[in-house]
């Protein structure tokens, strides 16, 4: 097979791939212990640009000044991504706290990517480890790792 030809047929392998990536409830220092009272600036099937405030959330034990604790800051995180929020596991508010690095949402890079996930997740909002599991079955969606983000104390 000539080069060029394999060449192409990579490339045409590598824009058919689907990818999603998980939204973390995000560590913000090696001491933060957990998040809760979320509030997401992005709506659920909404696009989101590269540097949009996608949610803000209340984290405890986050070292903030030479060793001082401050047990309830609010934070701000903003997404370094492009894409569709897919799927959200908390709501607004909710009195359930997170644990970091535990997945929120699905940041979905397309379209029809956005829409293959809609409809393996179904109407029901199933737990966040289901969502998981049926995301890894599905062999045309490759998981990419969690969203680059940055994240700001809130004013």
């Amino acid at each position: 097979m000539p080069l060029i030809r394999r060449n192409l047929l990579k490339l045409a392998q590598y824009t058919s791939r689907r990818t999603y990536f998980t939204i973390p409830s995000v560590r913000f220092s090696p001491s933060h212990t957990k998040s809760h009272k979320f509030a997401w600036k992005v709506a659920p099937n909404q696009p989101i640009a590269c540097y949009d405030l996608i949610y803000e959330c209340t984290a405890y034990n986050v070292t903030i000044f030479d060793g001082e604790d401050d047990p309830g800051c609010r934070m701000q995180v903003e997404c370094c991504e492009e894409g569709i929020l897919s799927y959200v596991a908390i709501d607004d508010d909710e009195i359930e706290s997170r644990s970091p690095d535990e997945m929120v949402g699905i940041l979905s890079t397309s379209t029809e990517e956005h829409i293959l996930i809609q409809q393996l997740l179904g109407s029901n909002k199933p737990n966040p480890e289901q969502t998981l599991s049926k995301l890894r079955q599905c062999e045309s969606l490759e998981f990419e790792g969690q969203i680059p983000w940055e994240a700001y104390l809130a004013n």
